[in-house]
């Protein structure tokens, strides 16, 4: 007969067949066997590692925790690790997702032993995720802080937790993380720090205000580890520029500009950089040359060519002149500055008549401002002026311009003296005399304006009234003598035939002081002194 199999051989077959289950993936048969093997401490150094791993994938840690007791003391800490970890991970799983900050905090919380003792680092990684892209920054940062108090020997995991906390700290906390990071791990660890160093700096400088002290800062900072960061020199050199600092903005632009010549903004910095050092050829050179053609460029070429005209007609180099102006309109049509230095230009050549043809298109325009319009006004004025001055006086043109520029400026006197004598050689005595009349009362010191008046009375036939002024005015050079000398004959004249022969004599005596060898005055004076009184 046969013989019952003994206690020993019948474990051994159930620890058989549960490793047969195990391989089936029959994971339940096979706890179950496991189970009632370890309760009855068989072999627990063998069991136990089977077992133990089919409770804590069943989420069963009370139960799988009970048989540590059955391990050798040293052989429990890895588990109770792993027994840690699984729970964390299985609560983690158990959060509504996404779940809510309070949710997670209090996961956290819970778990606060886990953390410390760096396990499910992972999990508590995706923990600080979720409360960053929920909005809770702040709570975020605390926990990859608590992360990277954690030993690491995976840096790639510790690489997305700095990159984490990079996302969510302060600036000043990010770049003293950096720091020190960049002192640690493997050489590739180290590279990829510098590059998320490189990636918030760019960010960061993309954020603030062009040429701003801080923008020039943080382009300091990309260039300390990337030298030859094209992007950060052209940051810098504009920030050197905004504050002033051109010969460090000219040092970087024209490398950047020798090196990138179609880069439109580092010759445009570059240009305006030579503007302001006043080097105004050389940055006409580079405008002339480059092939931008937008606004900016044009605009800028236009006043390259206005500044240069500027310094040509203050050194009354006016064809120069004349020719930068016409190529900062045909860049820029509608500059008015140029349109108004283009007629003081043309004015300073002797162009008159041109300059009168430019005020007229100007104004035909129309839309003009009150400064514009002054200084048409004005441009006008001085065209005539010079107009009027290289007219005869007998020019039957003079009354044309006269009035021209009195209707810009009725209280011209030039003009008004140019008038009135151009209404007394016409003949037209009776305007002259109430023009020169006008002026005398104007500007009594006027010379011309008096000689004038005296003429109009004579021809008027107001001798005495020509006298009176000619006597009261204190001009004295010959023509003045003359026509007082004039004035005492005809007087002298005039008194000898009523037969007043003293008076006669008198006037006589008065023209020969001022000419003695005028041979009237002679004959006068003889005639009334021999005459009976």
């Amino acid at each position: 007969a046969s013989r019952a199999p003994d206690a020993a051989t019948a474990r051994d077959a159930r620890l058989g067949l549960a490793y047969s289950f195990l391989k089936q993936g029959r994971r339940d048969r096979a706890r179950e066997l496991l189970e009632g093997l370890a309760g009855e401490n068989y072999k627990p150094a063998e069991v136990l590692p089977n077992l133990l791993p089919l409770l804590l994938a069943d989420g069963d840690y009370d139960r799988a925790k009970s048989y540590l007791p059955l391990l050798p003391e040293q052989e429990r800490v890895p588990w109770e690790k792993q027994f840690r970890e699984a729970r964390v991970r299985a609560d983690y799983r158990r959060l509504a997702r996404p779940g809510s900050p309070e949710e997670i905090l209090r996961l956290a919380e819970e778990e606060r032993e886990a953390l410390e003792n760096c396990l499910a680092k992972d999990v508590f990684a995706r923990m600080a995720e979720d409360l960053a892209s929920a909005g809770a920054g702040r709570e975020a940062a605390s926990l990859y802080r608590d992360l990277l108090k954690c030993p690491e020997s995976d840096w790639k995991a510790r690489l997305g937790v700095v990159y984490g906390l990079a996302g969510t700290g302060s600036p000043g906390e990010t770049e003293a993380l950096l720091a020190g990071e960049k002192k640690k791990g493997p050489a590739d660890y180290r590279a990829e720090i510098v590059s998320l160093e490189l990636s918030l700096l760019r960010k960061q400088l993309a954020s603030l205000p062009a040429g701003s002290p801080e923008a020039e800062k943080a382009s300091r900072k990309i260039l300390a580890l990337l030298p030859d960061d094209a992007p950060a020199q052209r940051a810098l050199a504009w920030s050197c520029f905004h504050q002033g600092k051109d010969e460090e903005a000219l040092a970087i632009f024209s490398s950047l500009h020798a090196r990138h010549p179609a880069e439109r903004d580092d010759a445009l910095g570059l240009a305006y950089t030579w503007i302001r050092m006043g080097r105004d050829k050389e940055a006409l050179a580079l405008a002339e040359k480059a092939p931008f053609q937008d606004g900016e460029w044009q605009k800028l070429r236009s006043q390259l060519y206005l500044q240069m005209a500027k310094g040509a007609f203050e050194a009354k180099e006016y064809a120069a002149a004349e020719a930068y102006l016409h190529k900062a309109l045909v860049n820029e049509p509608g500059n008015g500055e140029a349109r108004i230095l283009l007629g003081w230009t043309l004015l300073a050549a002797g162009q008159e008549e041109r300059v009168l043809s430019l005020v007229r298109e100007e104004r035909a325009k129309g839309e003009l401002s009150a400064v514009q319009a002054k200084d048409l006004d004005e441009m006008e004025l001085a065209a005539l002026r010079k107009i009027l001055a290289a007219l005869p006086p007998g020019s039957p043109e003079v009354e044309a311009v006269a009035q021209r520029i009195l209707a810009l400026n009725p209280g011209d006197v030039p003009a008004q003296r140019a008038l009135a004598w151009g209404y007394y050689n016409q003949g037209r005595d009776g305007e002259a005399h109430s023009l020169f009349s006008s002026l005398r009362k104007q500007v009594p010191g006027d010379r011309d304006s008096a000689l004038g008046l005296i003429y109009t009375r004579m021809r008027l036939g107001q001798t005495d009234e020509a006298l009176a002024l000619a006597e009261q005015a204190g001009f004295n050079d010959r023509e003045w003598q003359e026509v007082r000398a004039q004035l005492y004959l005809k007087k002298a004249g005039e008194a000898y035939d009523r037969k007043q022969f003293a008076e006669a004599r008198s006037f006589a005596g008065k023209a020969l002081a001022l000419q003695p060898g005028n041979p009237e005055a002679q004959l006068l004076s003889a005639r009334s002194s021999s005459a009976p009184c």
